[in-house]
């Protein structure tokens, strides 16, 4: 059983957990490998048809760092894989540009696109992984952030979403007023989101897996929980 936490309340136990001896990179490669083992293992099941190939679009926070490491074990692994990192900020975090030289260390196929050049982020067939955003939403999608989730959503491939679906948050206010990308499947790491769960939020999320990473039970334990995931 987990508990379902806010964003506010995950980021503080993830704090916790690095105040114990995890980093930050520590915890975006458990995260991003168990992803990239999960869709693997989704593939073998039949869900992206015969020799999908992967197009993961990602952000410069530490969604799109997730992403990064998702695209290396993919990579790694003999996938076919291409990278879109979509610059929608002055700066990445620290655990973007982290995962961004790692990946950069590989053959993987790189590109990157500023807001106002999205245009020419060719959308196809491939299976979409969306790290663009994720849980650090703290505004509607506007410009071009905005007409590329509307692109993706109108040319309608196969999502796989990383913890939120790039535009969706948690429930309330004028975030959910702005364009959300629609996901097949949503990957969330360590706790069930809130607004994957709400049916005013969670329509974007698709089917929910849960994905357990090494976060300290202790702080799991005594942060107060909105609900429990069984």
């Amino acid at each position: 059983m987990l508990p379902i936490l806010s964003h506010a309340q995950l980021r503080a136990v993830e704090h916790a957990t690095i105040r114990q001896g995890a980093s930050e990179v520590d915890l975006m490669e458990q995260a991003g490998r168990s992803c990239a083992y999960r869709i693997m293992r989704l593939e073998a099941e039949g869900y992206f048809g015969e020799e999908p190939a992967y197009h993961v679009i990602a952000g410069q926070g530490n969604n799109g760092g997730d992403g990064l490491v998702i695209a290396r074990h993919l990579h790694e692994n003999g996938r076919t894989v291409r990278v879109s990192v979509v610059q929608h900020r002055q700066e990445p975090s620290p655990g973007h540009r982290w995962a961004l030289e790692r990946a950069q260390a590989t053959t993987l196929c790189i590109d990157h696109f500023i807001t106002s050049d999205l245009d020419s982020l060719v959308i196809d067939n491939d299976i979409v992984i969306d790290s663009i955003i994720g849980c650090g939403c703290s505004a509607p999608l506007t410009g071009g952030l905005a007409v590329l989730v509307d692109r993706i959503n109108v040319a309608r491939p196969f999502v796989v979403a990383i913890d939120l679906p790039s535009g969706s948050t948690e429930p309330g206010g004028a975030l959910n007023q702005g364009p959300a990308l629609r996901a097949r499947i949503t990957l969330t790491i360590g706790t069930p989101k809130l607004g994957s769960l709400l049916p005013e939020t969670g329509e974007p999320s698709g089917t929910l897996v849960v994905l357990p990473i090494d976060l300290d039970p202790s702080a799991l334990a005594n942060t107060p929980r909105l609900g429990n995931w069984i």
